[in-house]
């Protein structure tokens, strides 16, 4: 391997996953793709120096003139502006070249004014950083870095709210919090949670279960949509998803009372193909479906269309009876509802659908025989909620008459870890009690605190900075939060840095390098899952991606 080199991205990098860390920078097994988000970032540093550097007008789309007159308000005669400046350290911590083989340590600053005196550096850094926390909204997915003011969100009452404002975004401890029923969620340690003693920042439920102290939260209440226009009745489709054939709308099931409630639906059928044939299942075409599932293009594609994901509360509440009849069961033993697949992706859907509804679903992954052969299969069990009839089915809906909500109407706290810092971001909304939903397990969360951000970034520049120009006494930082309008820090949070300073920035630092040098040199690189994991990616053959062997 070549000699270890490090910079700031690197080590965030590193400390947020080591195996994705080596995979991207040390063996360079996969390619880590910039997102359309950071090649445009790329392209608004770029004319953000040609603006200041030699004037040249910033293009419509990138609507940025504030920020370039506010740092040229700092500039005068004589002062030394450099923008994209590139510097590099050895392990003496003396200047070398940026591909320098003695280069140790890098950075880039985005704009670094050095006052006529040579006393006073200011540093600038372009932020315009987007957070990946899934959010659901009316209308589908979206991410925390997506949302914009003005959107609308799902209140934890379920009903649609409006964003009101947007903090910035901020890089501070952050903490993977577990539930009982499996929902994770990645967070900093001032995000605010509703718990049943009142809202607690992250930090707060750390010091409660550290205390062994119970910390429960609600779950969220069903989303409430208007009806949607869908292109076949949800009850039908559940139930062709369950056990129609793929590639046609024949369905196949015994129980009469489903084929009853699939002519309440609209719908005529055909004869029953295996009347005269002894121990076969009862199978029937319905007509008019197969034309239906290909206009939706779900012949030989089975999958739930996202309308009916966000189609009106009945509406979804057919869909599930439809699955139900179909594939599921009741487990009285448990007082359970059980659904169950093999294929994954239609598991993963049913799951969305049940959190739409209001309910607490557990998938999990089990070897079953089906047909002869052990298959893989994907059951979700959840307890019925809100008085939503699970079953059109007479013979299984009877089975969980007097159930309860037992305790699905709440999340305990199992866990909470601390994880390797990532970006994180919140948002203000208007809902009744400030609450809105967030993860892919629609987790009822807290309007945004206060803004505080870590400078650790900032510092670094500072200790590489001091290097390069030794007779610099004072540096003045500022994080420039282009899409969020915002500079931070301010005077008072603490944006300015004496040269004497400079030792105990690197003691800060030195330990995080350390760790990941040594790392680096005993080609140590564990999985560590996070809030990145999944689409967000590159590393598609680790197991926690989520797409292993796709």
């Amino acid at each position: 391997m070549k000699p270890f080199a490090w910079s700031y991205t690197a080590l965030i990098d590193y400390e947020t996953c080591p195996h994705a860390y080596a995979a991207k920078r040390v063996y360079k097994t996969v390619k880590d793709e910039m997102s359309p988000e950071g090649l445009w970032g790329n392209e608004v540093h770029k004319k953000l120096e040609q603006r200041l550097v030699h004037g040249t007008p910033l293009p419509a789309d990138i609507p940025y003139e504030k920020w370039a007159v506010t740092i040229e308000r700092f500039r005068e005669p004589g002062d030394e502006l450099k923008c994209e400046m590139q510097m590099a350290l050895n392990r003496q911590f003396k200047p070398t070249g940026w591909f320098a083989k003695d280069a140790w340590c890098r950075g880039i600053i985005d704009v670094m004014l050095v006052k006529e005196a040579g006393a006073t550096a200011y540093i600038f850094d372009w932020k315009g950083l987007d957070v990946t926390t899934p959010i659901p909204t009316p209308s589908g997915w979206t991410t925390m870095g997506e949302l914009k003011t003005g959107d609308m969100v799902f209140g934890g009452d379920g009903k649609p709210c409006k964003v009101t404002g947007k903090s910035a975004v901020h890089s501070r401890p952050c903490y993977r919090i577990e539930f009982d029923d499996k929902s994770t969620v990645i967070c900093d340690d001032e995000h605010r949670w509703p718990t049943r003693e009142g809202v607690m920042t992250t930090k707060e439920i750390v010091v409660a279960r550290s205390e062994s102290k119970n910390v429960i939260m609600p779950t969220a209440q069903p989303v409430d949509l208007p009806e949607a226009k869908l292109p076949i009745h949800p009850y039908v489709l559940g139930f062709w998803l369950a056990d129609g054939k793929h590639t046609s709308g024949e369905i196949c099931k015994p129980d009469n009372d489903v084929w009853e409630q699939v002519k309440a639906s609209g719908y005529d059928i055909g004869s029953d193909y295996n009347q005269d044939n002894e121990g076969r299942c009862r199978t029937h075409t319905v007509y008019g479906l197969r034309t239906q599932l290909r206009k939706a293009g779900l012949l030989g594609n089975k999958h739930i269309p996202e309308v009916y994901l966000r189609a009106s509360h009945d509406q979804r509440a057919e869909l599930l009876r439809g699955l139900m009849d179909g594939d599921g069961t009741a487990n009285t033993t448990r007082s359970q509802c059980v659904f169950t697949t093999c294929d994954k992706a239609l598991s993963d859907q049913v799951v969305e659908l049940l959190l739409s509804l209001g309910h607490r679903p557990s998938q999990a992954t089990t070897k079953q025989f089906g047909f002869g052969e052990r298959v893989t299969a994907y059951p979700i069990a959840f307890r019925p909620m809100h008085g939503i009839e699970t079953f059109h089915m007479k013979r299984k809906a009877e089975k969980t008459m007097g159930w309860g909500p037992g305790h699905s109407e709440r999340r305990y706290v199992t866990t909470v870890e601390l994880v390797p810092t990532v970006p994180t971001q919140c948002i203000e909304v208007d809902s009744p009690d400030n609450t809105y939903l967030c993860t892919k397990r629609m987790l009822v969360t807290h309007n945004t605190g206060k803004v505080k951000t870590d400078q650790t970034q900032l510092k670094l520049f500072v200790g590489i900075l001091s290097r390069a120009y030794p007779d610099i006494e004072r540096f003045i930082t500022k994080f420039v939060w282009l899409k969020h309008d915002k500079v931070t820090p301010s005077q008072t949070e603490g944006d300015r840095f004496l040269k004497e300073w400079v030792p105990d920035i690197w003691k800060e630092i030195y330990p995080r390098v350390k760790r990941m040098e040594d790392a680096y040199n005993a080609e140590v690189f564990p999985m560590k899952p996070n809030g990145l994991c999944g689409k967000y990616c590159p590393v598609i053959t680790c197991p926690h991606n989520g797409r292993h062997g796709k």
